[in-house]
């Protein structure tokens, strides 16, 4: 087990490496990785030169995180341990600053940025997380599960790093709608695979990303 920053047991594995700044990877490159660091490097590079999202208005982002700041109040107490589950720049674990707060990506343009708001963070797909299991109160995972390459194995490794009666608290975005809808699930594993699936199937507005979402889920039970 590797020790966090904080001197605990969080992590299961050792990591591949560690970067410079001692953020652990625990992840293989590969042309899925390649493609979300062209699209955060796009998104950093007009952040700095023009503090613009040049994939969303800023009006549109901060309606949606607002929304899903209103569902984490509802329900994180303040000695809960928090994951967020695709972290990003972690602007929603920042509104927690009293709460434990982890954060995974793939990004580690993303993960330099957010290490530095006191985030303890890890390189990793949510198909192979690197934690301990039973470790969090709290999973956010906004916006992130419909673009997983595998939905089963994410929601699998989600529920076992979640403490016994933990929340998943998860977004899909509407394509096209500028709405974000959010759950919060008092999650297992046969929930989640017989029950939650359908709800992001129900919630998301696309067909094209509803029929892939579909096809992995499927293979993935013929695993």
């Amino acid at each position: 087990m590797m020790p966090n920053l904080n001197g605990g047991a969080v992590y299961r594995k050792s990591p591949l490496r560690t970067t410079k700044t001692g953020i652990p990877v625990f992840s293989e490159t590969s042309e899925y990785i390649e493609n979300y660091d062209e699209i955060s490097s796009t998104h950093l590079k007009s952040l700095q030169e023009s503090g613009v999202n040049p994939f969303m208005s800023d009006v549109t982002w901060t309606t949606l995180d607002q929304s899903t700041l209103e569902m984490m109040r509802r329900y994180v107490q303040a000695p809960d341990v928090l994951l967020d589950a695709g972290v990003g720049l972690g602007g929603l674990l920042a509104g927690f600053p009293e709460n434990r707060r982890y954060g995974v990506d793939i990004s580690l343009d993303y993960l330099e940025i957010t290490r530095q708001s006191g985030i303890d963070v890890c390189m990793s797909l949510l198909e192979e997380l690197p934690y301990e299991s039973n470790v969090f109160d709290f999973v956010l995972s906004t916006d992130v599960l419909e673009h997983v390459l595998d939905f089963y194995r994410a929601t699998k490794e989600i529920v076992r790093v979640l403490k016994p009666g933990g929340l998943l608290g998860m977004s899909v975005a509407g394509a096209g709608t500028g709405k974000r809808f959010n759950r919060a699930y008092r999650a297992t594993v046969e929930e989640m695979k017989l029950g939650n699936y359908e709800d992001i199937i129900g919630m998301v507005d696309d067909q094209q990303v509803t029929e892939q979402l579909k096809e992995w889920y499927q293979e993935s039970l013929n695993v």
